[in-house]
């Protein structure tokens, strides 16, 4: 379900798409949190901001989003964030994702309203620290700027349950 809130449009998603999680994992000295949900997000708070200055109104994003299909997919990859410009800093381990259905909305409103959404990394936050929101990755270079480690696997070679 696409939900409008905090100004970012997010798919909700069901705890399925993982596997099941701990309830708190380590990683060093590092205690991370699960989170209390789960969503992917179709557009961060700028993109939304400027596809309405664009016209666009939350009527024309919920029609396109009844319009495909949800899937997603889990890939065996998870990186470590870590956003020490906020108080208290903020960690927090996102999985990779496959969504066709991310790409041909984004895609869309693109082309609908000539506001350029490039493509960002598909993932969703499965443990936080610091706060329970997470991270806000509005891109890749923010992606690129916050991730300290990558490991091969859902939660990571590294990792242990708490």
């Amino acid at each position: 379900m696409l939900e409008v809130g905090c100004d970012a449009l997010v798919v909700a998603l069901p705890w399925s798409v993982l596997p099941p999680l701990a309830a708190q994992v380590r990683l060093g000295e590092l205690l991370l949190s699960r989170k209390t949900e789960l969503h992917l997000t179709a557009l961060s708070r700028a993109e939304h901001a400027a596809l309405l200055a664009a016209g666009a109104t939350t009527d024309a994003l919920v029609a396109l989003r009844d319009a495909l299909s949800w899937s997603v997919q889990a890939r065996p990859i998870t990186h470590r964030l870590h956003d020490p410009t906020r108080a208290p800093e903020r960690h927090a381990l996102i999985v990779e994702v496959e969504c066709t259905a991310l790409d041909a909305f984004r895609t869309q409103l693109a082309a609908q309203w000539l506001v350029p959404l490039p493509r960002p990394l598909a993932h969703i936050t499965s443990f936080v620290a610091g706060s329970p929101n997470g991270i806000g990755i509005a891109s890749l270079g923010d992606f690129e700027r916050l991730r300290v480690q990558s490991f091969g696997s859902i939660l990571g070679a590294s990792a242990s349950a708490a």
